[in-house]
């Protein structure tokens, strides 16, 4: 059986609130996502393509002509809020060439709105949960070897409702899942305007997060908390370094949690004298000078800390309750032992007002990260502030449920309208970049820090970018091979 795995491109992504420097420099990183579900299917005996339409920067010309020239028995595509329009445009290509082949979608936005989804004319199947198990349920009903009722983890709309006959089983043990299909992908491609070199790769070392924070879909959708072991990471990160990737960025919500598993992993990378640099995610609230320190001799070089907010009053709001003199000893500790810092920041949250904002800025120059990461508050589906919202009035109506029945290329990312407009937010936003980025003496320690030629070119390029910052677009024009107002079975919701 022939399975191809589509990750879409993302011409018609659906605005955010990240400037368009950041974006268009972001750079591309795998789709950990679908290249698990294709390990899986490998180990299995399957046969698996993958096609990053992404890092291959594919136009619809050329994604067309990939499909058109394909061979599978089943197509699966990743899915995202933000690229609902394109994997539906992908979709209804593979429709077009090949009408008798089954589509199913999984991913984030398949964990929120599976019924929604499954409606979609051209979508045969849903994964709403953790696929690993889930997709080799649907490959042997496909395939024959299973009946529809003993399917797990998958959905489909038939006979006018939807049947989903039960979750798939949660992987507790994830030393047992093998190490992602990098190899399916070009990997060389991927990198990051961060890196320090040119080939970067992602890692999962664990699933869930314990944190609740107000503005995260995480506690609702992926509470508990599951780790690898170190001896399965660092197996798959010397593997990687045999295929000549040295650079990884640890893609964990919170990489830290468990801190002895951490001091593992780093006595394991020394140990095997892996010549590795690597970056993760975590909280000040999950960090000691003694882990950060282990961390920098096994060759981290960058952490990113989602402080989000510069008053104790915002902190409390956004159920994060970080204590501000603890950021910045964490900030000061990790810039002691020579790894770079990034700053998350959110503006615009539940009674903010200018001044808190302004208080914000104050505090990023005073904990003074390498990078700070600012944008307005977002309030995506299933997260306690969007609930809160629809709750108080202050959010008018269900607008994610809307789009997921109907995607609209004019669809625009709301922001938390009780204080700021956009247009306000938005300045507000690439104000805090200027004056962050541009003081003197981030500029110098900036140079300071360049290596070689290749950073050279990053660091223009990014500072260019920050002189003459523009928000990027609310809305994209749709290629006009999908038009959506010809979709009337997508518009209207059956019950």
């Amino acid at each position: 059986m022939k399975i191809l795995l589509i990750n879409p491109p993302r011409h018609n992504e659906i605005g955010g609130s990240t400037p368009a420097v950041l974006e268009k420099n972001r750079g591309f990183n795998p789709p950990l996502g679908i290249l698990f579900i294709a390990a899986v299917l490998e180990k299995e005996g399957y046969d698996v393509r993958v096609i990053d339409c992404q890092v291959e920067e594919y136009d619809y010309d050329q994604v067309e002509e990939v499909v058109r020239e394909a061979e599978y028995d089943l197509i699966g595509l990743t899915v995202m809020t933000f690229s609902l329009i394109d994997s539906s445009m992908v979709t209804e290509l593979a429709k077009k060439h090949h009408p008798d082949k089954p589509v199913v979608w999984g991913g984030p936005h398949l964990h929120i709105y599976p019924r929604e989804t499954a409606q979609f004319p051209d979508v045969d199947y849903v994964c709403p949960s953790e696929g690993e198990e889930a997709i080799l349920n649907l490959v042997e009903h496909i395939d024959g070897k299973r009946d529809w009722v003993d399917v797990k983890g998958i959905g489909k709309w038939q006979d006018d409702r939807y049947q989903f006959n039960a979750a798939a089983e949660v992987v507790q043990d994830l030393d047992s899942l093998p190490f992602v299909a990098r190899h399916l992908t070009p990997y060389h491609k991927y990198g990051s305007i961060l890196a320090k070199g040119q080939t970067v790769t992602t890692l999962f070392t664990s699933r869930g997060c314990p944190y609740k924070c107000a503005f995260c879909d995480r506690p609702q959708l992926r509470p508990n908390f599951r780790a690898r072991s170190a001896m399965s990471v660092v197996a798959e990160i010397e593997a990687c370094y045999e295929m000549g990737i040295d650079e990884f960025i640890i893609y964990d919500d919170t990489f830290t949690v468990d801190k002895k598993r951490v001091h593992a992993i780093c006595d394991e990378i020394i140990d095997r004298e892996l010549k590795i640099y690597w970056d993760c995610r975590t909280s000040v609230n999950a960090m000691d000078e003694e882990l950060i320190e282990h961390m920098s001799r096994a060759g981290c070089v960058g952490i990113h800390y989602g402080v989000e907010a510069g008053t104790e009053k915002i902190q409390k709001v956004l159920n994060k309750n970080l204590r501000l003199d603890k950021v910045k000893d964490i900030f000061r500790i990790t810039r002691k032992h020579g790894i770079k810092s990034m700053a998350y920041f959110i503006l615009g949250n539940p009674t903010e007002t200018r001044e808190d904002i302004e208080e914000g800025f104050r505090f990023l120059k005073k904990i003074d990260p390498d990078f700070v990461h600012l944008t307005s508050l977002t309030p995506f589906p299933a997260t306690e502030i969007y609930i809160q919202g629809l709750r108080d009035g202050v959010i008018k109506t269900d607008y994610w449920r809307e789009l997921a029945i109907n995607p609209r290329s004019d669809f625009e990312t709301p922001h938390w309208p009780e204080i700021f407009t956009r247009d306000e937010l938005n300045k507000l936003i690439i104000r805090g970049y200027r004056t962050f980025y541009l003081r003197p003496k981030y500029i110098l320690r900036r140079i300071r820090q360049i290596r070689s030629f290749h950073e050279l070119q990053k660091n223009i390029r990014f500072g260019i970018g920050v002189v003459f910052m523009k928000m990027r677009g609310a809305s994209s024009k749709v290629d006009s091979l999908f038009d959506f107002k010809n979709k009337d079975s997508i518009r209207i919701l059956r019950t």
